[in-house]
């Protein structure tokens, strides 16, 4: 039932739409007036001071047909990372890429195409529904914003599932990482590099012997570190007087995720107190974890949906976040569904045509069984 052709042109169309993360309004203004269209009351929340975004998210409702009582909820983000242009999506055999200078966006234009296609059906067709409740985020590549702003004590549904996993169609994340950001400022002592060093404190030096006696990267199979950041200094005659650092640490586990930010921050601290430089932290919670069983309803139906249209249902767990992970925080259960897109947030993304009508017909399963 699914118009594939519409789909992919749907997809294709939202993907040249220019909406960084705080710039979403574009894309926002080509959504409402679908979903209007489609009879669903659309409702924009006021919470643009929160995100940054120059647009609220998005909530869709249609109400359940005659004799169903349930409501679901599905998910996608309107934001993408930085762009230098507006995509220019080029069709390459069975799949669909940008034209090498910019993201695809199919992180999350794909989702967003997904769903809507699977709407469209439901409405044409006139097929019996549960309740359902369309929400498109803003802001959740630079911070999953949207989704903390969100008021879910509004909504219906019982479950959510969110379509923005780069894992293949038929993966259902069922668990995702806490995490938590480092910021360093390490403040050494300024002083004429050719004249005085003796008289400076050299901030770069001691920054590097923290970060380097650090354990990071893969610290084991629930748990990674990294530092991604450093910036410092103006000039070569000059002993840096000042360093920032930013880092930040994951874990599927929360207590392994204490243990290795007490690492990083102890070793950061000795390090810099050993060269008689001084230290300003901030710490900031990234988003929360969560860990949903193989026997959670949400888990079931995802599960139900995949497999009835073919696909082997596969529960796993990922290293990186998504609007599921804040949903799950503030009670509404929630999964992430693989959508097949791949090299995210590179001039290589690309989504193959497959992956997009196959989870098409997933939505479409969910959206029209109680």
């Amino acid at each position: 039932m699914i118009d594939n052709q519409r789909l992919i042109k749907n997809f294709i169309e939202l993907a040249q739409i220019m909406a960084p993360s705080g710039k979403e309004r574009p894309v926002a203004e080509a959504l409402i007036p679908e979903l209007k269209k489609l009879g669903l009351q659309v409702t924009v929340d006021e919470t643009t001071e929160k995100t940054g975004s120059d647009h609220g998210n998005i909530i869709a409702t249609l109400p359940p047909s005659e004799g169903m009582e349930n409501w679901k909820a599905f998910m996608a983000h309107m934001d993408t990372v930085p762009l230098p242009h507006p995509t220019r999506p080029i069709v390459k055999g069975d799949s669909v890429f940008s034209d090498g200078t910019t993201v695809l966006g199919a992180d999350d234009r794909a989702g967003i195409a997904i769903i809507m296609e699977a709407l469209r059906t439901v409405v044409e067709k006139d097929l019996p529904h549960p309740g359902l409740e369309i929400i498109f985020t803003v802001s959740e590549e630079n911070g999953i914003w949207g989704s903390k702003a969100l008021d879910t004590s509004s909504l219906k549904s019982s479950m959510a599932f969110v379509l923005d996993s780069s894992t293949a169609p038929g993966a259902i994340i069922a668990t995702a990482p806490f995490a938590t950001a480092l910021t360093w400022n390490v403040i050494g002592v300024a002083a004429h590099a050719g004249v005085a060093p003796e008289k400076g404190v050299n901030a770069i030096q001691a920054a590097s012997r923290g970060i380097s006696s650090m354990k990071i990267g893969r610290i084991d199979e629930e748990t990674t570190a990294n530092v991604g950041a450093i910036r410092g200094g103006h000039a070569t005659n000059v002993v840096c007087d000042r360093v920032e650092i930013k880092a930040e640490a994951r874990s599927l586990n929360e207590g392994k995720l204490k243990d290795q930010l007490n690492h990083m921050r102890s070793t950061m601290k000795k390090a810099v107190a050993d060269y008689g430089a001084s230290l300003e932290e901030k710490i900031d919670d990234k988003y929360p974890g969560f860990s949903l069983s193989k026997e959670s309803p949400v888990v079931l139906e995802a599960s139900r949906a995949l497999g009835e249209i073919g696909l082997t249902p596969k529960v796993t767990s990922t290293g990186g976040g998504s609007d599921a992970n804040v949903l799950n925080y503030k009670g509404l259960p929630a999964v992430n569904l693989g959508i097949g897109y791949q090299r995210a947030h590179s001039t290589e993304e690309h989504i193959s045509i497959e992956s997009i009508e196959t989870m098409a017909r997933a939505t479409l399963n969910m959206m029209t069984k109680d």
